[in-house]
């Protein structure tokens, strides 16, 4: 009775630049242990383009729709905030999102009266979106839930300076005429609501978890 004996293959994902290299031998018993037409058990590869993307990406696509919810979640926190304050200051409500519009519209669109509320509306939501998603990138890898809180106020503190020191004072100057003090808290708030979004119940990565009796 004849024995086989199976050669026994290890996998690994090719990499970078890498290539299988074929068998130039016959079939021999050790660390080199190969089949005809098979490639050296040792570098054995198996390319998985699906693998390697998933690898290749900073955050999990979950993570990017709870930053695009969160986004719009506290865009609309934070539009109803300004609006609220311009009503108290006895102007009308939707100034806010007419200040919006002029991104669009152009810095003379106040002035001129061509600013748009729809518009003002639609884009106040999609910025909303992509900082939600663009801080959902950035956090990635944030280890406790703590520090992803200290990085909501930063993020919000971030685009405050954006969008209310930098374009306000170069190119969109009708975003001088906001509350300044209230702008800076208003995206102070946006910041942490957006790390709320994205907390993980029970611990993060680097979080251990606490004993509870």
């Amino acid at each position: 009775m004849d024995i086989v004996v199976w050669p026994t293959v290890s996998l690994r994902a090719l990499g970078p630049g890498e290539k299988a290299e074929q068998c130039s031998s016959p079939p021999q018993c050790g660390r080199h242990q190969c089949a005809d037409g098979c490639v050296k058990s040792e570098e054995y590869h198996v390319s998985t383009h699906a693998i390697g993307a998933a690898r290749r990406l900073p955050v999990s696509v979950a993570e990017l729709v709870r930053g695009a919810v969160g986004g719009v979640a506290a865009g609309m926190a934070f539009a109803g905030a300004t609006m609220w304050l311009m009503t108290g200051m006895g102007k009308p409500a939707d100034t806010p999102l007419l200040m919006i519009s002029t991104l669009v519209k152009g810095d003379a669109a106040m002035m001129n009266g061509t600013a748009s509320l729809p518009v003002g509306l639609v884009l106040h939501m999609v910025l909303s979106m992509a900082f939600g998603m663009a801080f959902a990138v950035l956090t990635a890898r944030v280890r406790t839930n703590g520090a992803l809180a200290v990085a909501g106020l930063a993020w919000g503190g971030v685009l405050y300076l954006l969008n209310f020191q930098l374009l306000a004072r170069t190119a969109f100057h009708t975003f001088s005429m906001a509350n300044q003090p209230f702008e800076l808290v208003a995206h102070l708030v946006f910041g942490v609501l957006l790390a709320l979004a994205l907390y993980n119940t029970g611990t993060r990565k680097g979080e251990h978890a606490t004993a509870r009796p």
